[in-house]
């Protein structure tokens, strides 16, 4: 097999591979032979019928089969030869096939690249004393408690810091719908059986986690939303809207 590796980039590499004809022959008896054993050929039994008719009717699967293999193959064989160390392969061109010719394609690929390493061994490092504080300890648990809770119904009790809340809302912005002000900040407008939550830390809507907080399933209140300047929907930055609120369902941590 012939094989040609061209550098087209710092890390990059065109491996032109040409495979020989008589390999590409073997290949297309063998694929051939195979589809003979199954081949349904009108007149002829399965396994039975002439290799040339098997070809015949079945050229384009038997080709299509013969490059599956012949590609993969040669690139395997390229970069062993080459000793090539690939990170990712970014096309595949193929020429033509025929069975009595040379079989010819090219892989661009990526590879990893050449690092100068100096001498590292017998370096003297100082090992730092390291201080764990109760404090850290308390963080790293509630946060691990954090990551695996699940939150539950509750129906006797108001809404507490930390609850997802089921609510209905709506909001203003000097008597138009906020949608209308701001048509990108979809969402922020209007909502029905929406969940927020009563977090400051995880709260969209500035100062609704305090506007929740306190509330009953049921209860309906009223408040203004201040957007800073720099909110991420721009054409609600600076802004404030007010916003009706009615709670549905409280899910507790």
């Amino acid at each position: 097999m012939n094989i040609q590796v061209e550098s087209v980039g710092p890390c990059r590499r065109l491996l032109n591979i040409e495979v020989p004809a008589d390999a590409v022959a073997a290949e297309y008896t063998e694929v051939a032979s195979a589809y003979g054993k199954f081949a349904k050929i009108p007149g002829f039994r399965p396994g039975k019928a002439p290799e040339k008719l098997v070809r015949k009717k079945f050229q384009k699967e038997i080709r299509q089969e013969v490059k599956e293999r012949l590609v993969p193959r040669g690139y395997q064989q390229a970069i062993k030869d080459k000793n090539i160390k690939t990170v990712t392969i970014l096309d595949v061109k193929e020429d033509d096939l025929a069975e009595d010719k040379p079989f010819t394609f090219s892989v661009t690929l990526d590879v990893a690249p050449d690092v100068d390493v100096p001498e590292y061994r017998g370096l003297k490092i100082k090992a730092e004393p390291v201080e764990v504080k109760d404090a850290e300890i308390d963080d790293a648990v509630t946060n691990l408690r954090d990551r695996q809770a699940s939150y539950e119904d509750v129906k006797d009790r108001p809404v507490e810091t930390g609850d997802m809340v089921e609510v209905d809302y709506e909001a203003v912005i000097d008597g138009e719908p906020l949608e209308a002000v701001a048509p990108d900040a979809k969402g922020l407008g209007k909502a029905e059986g929406g969940w927020l939550m009563a977090d400051k830390d995880h709260a969209y809507i500035p100062g609704v986690d305090e506007a929740l907080t306190g509330m009953s399933i049921g209860e309906t209140k009223s408040f203004d939303a201040v957007f800073p300047a720099d909110y991420p929907a721009k054409d609600l930055a600076g802004k404030t809207a007010a916003y009706t609120l009615t709670v549905k369902s409280i899910r507790g941590k």
